[in-house]
């Protein structure tokens, strides 16, 4: 789901519940919330009735999804990142800027071979992922002495 397809926040979370794969009405079972009442908070023609911030909460975990969590996040223009997401994955900082230099090499390989430019960003965040994992590893690594 491009969440950047979708104008408000409310939009963003009725596609996210459209495109899920449990109905509205085991959502709204799963989260203790009515089905009419859920509906009507969704409604955005009922100025009557809104979404509080943790029903939304129990529907992102109902749904499997956090498309409204990176829509706001990049409205304020913040991206979202599971946690550990730069954890790394090899013995040595070295080992991990090899990952980098890999992963660059298919970045620019796309971009030779003329790919769609979201396949070009996709390997660009890979190109970012090795880059912090190596940073990390290479800070986990350096020696405490003094006020650094």
């Amino acid at each position: 789901m491009n969440t950047q397809d979708y104008n408000t926040l409310t939009e963003v979370i009725e596609a996210m519940i459209d495109e899920g794969e449990k109905p509205i009405k085991a959502i709204a079972a799963e989260i203790g919330k009515p089905y009419p009442t859920l509906k009507r908070e969704l409604n955005p023609a009922d100025d009557g009735a809104k979404l509080g911030a943790d029903v939304l909460l129990g529907i992102m975990r109902s749904c499997g999804s956090i498309a409204p969590l990176e829509w706001l996040a990049d409205r304020l223009g913040y991206v979202v990142r599971r946690k550990g997401w730069s954890e790394p994955d090899r013995a040595s900082w070295g080992e991990e800027m090899a990952d980098v230099q890999d992963a660059t090499g298919e970045m620019a390989s796309r971009m030779l071979r003329h790919e769609h430019p979201s396949l070009v960003h996709n390997a660009s965040d890979l190109v970012k992922i090795q880059l912090d994992q190596a940073c990390t590893k290479y800070e986990r690594g350096f020696p405490k002495v003094g006020n650094q």
